[in-house]
């Protein structure tokens, strides 16, 4: 299982961005199966990368948002498959799930570096040794964690824009485009980062995300070499996908946190050459980073993790034997922006929130600029979409607040660092709400 941090959906050549060039992931893609409808669970990175590892909804593990702890007694999935399976679990580069030390689930080989510039090369080399030289015909589950390109959140804004390219005079008709989504006025009253940001210092960012996207790829790349030139070739199934998008200006932002398409989709691409389909790219199943891990919980004979009710494995799907899609809609959780739950179906996307609600067309408007939610000739629409969040709440055991509540707060303020207000109450309020259909 290889995974990229914030890589947007449409960040590789194979699916159409002609302002990059990815060769490794278009392979990948060419030999793999495109789950084209993938989305994060949450788009923030310790909510979705917690929701990969236990198969549960962030409101049951009550990681809402970065730094909020996983609770013990949920057995993640390196733990899963060395007490389920023979498997060896083995991880090397970014974990960040938060409180549970990756030492105590997985057989570590490289901690990763913080900057993927620095540090992705070293991870994945690590990762390929330790394949290459492993002489067991155990089963074993490797996961490599890497970090770009969400280098794009380290670049150092001084006046001028990314400080790499203010410089660059001489990139300027290499620039991409602004998205045709961008909004000035959005873009404006943005954070301090990006308040005084000229166009051109927001196409300066694109450019350089991009490139930190290249960078990632010749990871991805040497690892995916590696095993299909290895003894392990013929039986190994290689999955790689990314926890979350980045704004890339879209609707005037940058970084994730909310639940427009740029944000919540991710690649998905699965390849197991001669027994999975080449090629192929699927629009019809709805797939969420919760069915990543009952996909690997499958492949390895394992039983699903406990109470993952909307975890669902996606083999039957890449074997050809599903007779219907995965399932009807599909729901994504927010906490870093506001409180909200994304609910798709084929054709809508609706964000549903105490502030206030969406409601999209993704079929007629994939960029998300006019809001339907107010439109009474889609107001069947918008009651349905509440009825698929109402089943959805109804379905998880949703976690309240902590005992530990204050403790945990106490000891944020103390070491200053990730500072956490109490979101489980509001969130507590919002679900109890949606639960009763009254949002």
């Amino acid at each position: 299982f290889v995974h990229t941090d914030q890589q947007h959906h449409k960040a590789l050549s194979a699916y159409g961005n002609k302002w990059l060039k990815t060769p490794h992931m278009d392979r990948i893609s060419k030999e793999g199966y495109n789950f084209m409808e993938s989305v994060s669970s949450n788009p923030v990175c310790c909510p979705a990368r917690t929701c990969w590892y236990t198969g549960r909804a962030s409101k049951e593990t009550g990681v809402l948002t970065n730094s909020y702890p996983l609770q013990e007694h949920i057995p993640d999935l390196g733990q899963w498959l060395r007490k389920k399976t023979d498997y060896d679990a083995v991880y090397s580069g970014k974990w960040h799930v938060p409180s549970r030390d990756v030492r105590k689930s997985f057989d570590q080989i490289h901690p990763g570096i913080g900057q993927g510039e620095i540090g992705d090369s070293d991870t994945t080399r690590s990762a390929i040794g330790w394949m290459l030289n492993r002489k067991s015909d155990k089963p074993f589950f490797l996961s490599l964690g890497l970090l770009n390109p969400h280098d794009c959140c380290f670049p150092g804004w001084p006046e001028g824009g990314p400080y790499k390219f203010s410089y660059g005079k001489a990139l300027e008709t290499e620039l991409p485009p602004l998205p045709d989504n961008w909004d000035r006025a959005k873009a404006q009253s943005k954070g301090a980062k990006t308040r005084a940001w000229s166009e051109l210092d927001w196409r300066y960012y694109i450019y350089n995300y991009f490139r930190m996207c290249e960078m990632v790829d010749v990871e991805i790349g040497r690892m995916y070499d590696a095993i299909r030139r290895s003894r392990f070739a013929e039986n190994t199934v290689f999955i790689f996908s990314s926890d979350h998008g980045d704004g890339t200006g879209h609707h005037g932002k940058i970084g994730k946190g909310y639940l427009h398409e740029e944000a919540l989709r991710v690649p998905l691409i699965i390849s197991w050459p001669d027994r999975y389909k080449s090629g192929a790219r699927d629009w019809d199943n709805l797939v969420t980073g919760l069915d990543i891990p009952a996909t690997i919980c499958e492949l390895a004979g394992a039983p699903a993790l406990p109470d993952s009710t909307q975890s669902k494995s996606l083999v039957p799907i890449l074997e050809g034997k599903a007779k219907a899609p995965l399932r009807t809609y599909s729901v994504a959780e927010s906490s870093q922006s506001g409180l909200a739950c994304a609910v798709r179906d084929k054709t809508y996307k609706s964000i549903l929130s105490p502030r206030g609600h969406e409601l999209y067309n993704l079929a007629k408007d994939p960029l998300e600029t006019k809001n339907l939610a107010e439109d009474s000739g889609h107001a069947a629409v918008l009651a349905q979409h509440k009825t698929y969040l109402k089943e959805y709440v109804n379905s998880i055991d949703y976690m309240r607040t902590p005992p530990n509540m204050k403790q945990l707060l106490a000891a944020d303020k103390k070491r200053k660092r990730y500072p956490r207000g109490d979101l489980y109450t509001p969130a507590n309020e919002f679900y109890d709400a949606a639960a009763k259909g009254a949002i």
